[in-house]
């Protein structure tokens, strides 16, 4: 695309990639944010020399001999995402900060090719992954799909890596925007399984589902009982998650509990999709373990864990038609939904009752000597 520079009006054609980058003019040497132009305004000529003036640069080097646009780069994570706010250049992958005088010399010229860098970014991302550093993960995967947006692995697990680190969160709503995100990526996996051959899935589709069930074992921030007189708030929430009936305390860590089983439905539905088109296998053998998980949840309403059940059973039995030595997991526990109240609800209704009957009491005792005097 083409692009002007506000200060000097040169012209340079980039491509797509660095729009939202910070770049640096090469004839005037100002920094400025590439951003889609819709209309080229011609500035005035005193305007430029003006320009020209104020940055100290006094003459323009011929333009057959100017150098390649150079674009803005954190010596920290290496991202192009440099934004100016106030006095400062700011990372937004990393935060680092810096001052005019150090965003000059974080210069490099634009690149045509960038797979050493992606093929980098990729096996830092896999290996941060691996140790479970949430805010590595995210930051290298977040490098690789912006130059190749279409890498299934980087858009899950840059997602993935996000709601691992929203579990410290003490926000229930942030992390749960994080979780309602998150979610609406299988939609677009399924696009791209689609387009590509079952068999060249099935390492990654491994890899999503352990990562999966690995969250759901992780440990996470909740505050514990909250005296809520109106009962849990169930807004935003899908229909299959049936919330505790308790009205005179709520406990937060329901609300991520409900936010784990939407992962799980989702999931489940995702690899129910790629099975009805084609048949495999491991799509059997990832899908077993997670119908499990959801007939172990509490929250999950009676009638979807029945049509569960059914569901468990025929995957089963289709998976030991296929594949004798298959393993099958042994049937799963089944867990009631919740409907009753807590201890701690039966404790303060119990309370509350008692405090009512004293009160009848009392007022029985004001009544009948008033009636006598």
């Amino acid at each position: 695309m083409k692009i002007e520079c506000p200060y000097c009006s040169q012209h340079y054609e980039i491509d797509k990639e660095y729009t939202n980058t910070s770049v640096k003019c090469v004839s005037c040497g100002q920094i400025f944010s590439v951003a889609i132009q819709e209309k080229t305004i011609n500035r005035p000529v005193e305007q430029v020399i003006a320009d020209a003036v104020s940055s100290r640069i006094m003459t323009l080097p011929p333009a057959g001999n100017r150098e390649p646009l150079k674009a803005l780069q954190c010596k920290n994570c290496g991202s192009g995402e440099l934004n100016k706010e106030g006095e400062l250049f700011i990372c937004q992958f990393c935060g680092t900060k810096y001052t005019a005088e150090e965003a000059q010399l974080l210069t490099v010229n634009i690149k045509t090719d960038r797979a050493s860098e992606i093929k980098n970014a990729l096996a830092n991302g896999r290996r941060a992954l691996k140790q479970k550093d949430w805010t590595e993960t995210e930051k290298y995967y977040n490098i690789v799909e912006r130059y190749v947006p279409e890498n299934m692995e980087a858009v899950f697990f840059s997602a993935y890596a996000r709601i691992r680190q929203e579990l410290i969160n003490t926000d229930e709503n942030t992390r749960k925007e994080k979780f309602d995100a998150f979610c609406n990526i299988f939609p677009i996996m399924e696009e791209y399984c689609d387009e590509q051959s079952p068999e060249s899935m099935k390492e990654f589709l491994f890899l999503v589902s352990g990562s999966i069930l690995d969250m759901l074992d992780s440990d996470f921030f909740h505050y514990g009982f909250d005296c809520n007189f109106f009962g849990y708030y169930t807004k935003g929430y899908p229909d299959y998650i049936s919330f505790p009936t308790g009205l005179l305390g709520t406990d937060d860590e329901v609300y991520t509990e409900a936010m784990f089983l939407m992962c799980k439905i989702e999931f489940v539905k995702f690899i129910e999709k790629l099975l009805a088109k084609n048949e495999q296998i491991y799509l059997y053998e990832i899908l077993l373990p997670h119908y499990e998980r959801c007939l172990t949840a509490s929250l999950l309403d009676e009638k979807v864990k029945k049509t569960i059940r059914e569901k468990y059973k025929d995957a089963a039995n289709h998976l030991k038609q296929l594949a004798p030595d298959a393993h099958i997991p042994e049937k799963p526990a089944q867990t009631k939904t919740v409907k009753s109240f807590s201890a701690i609800d039966l404790m303060l209704y119990l309370s509350i009752g008692i405090f009512l009957v004293i009160a009848a009491i009392l007022i029985w005792h004001i009544v009948a000597s008033v009636l006598a005097k």
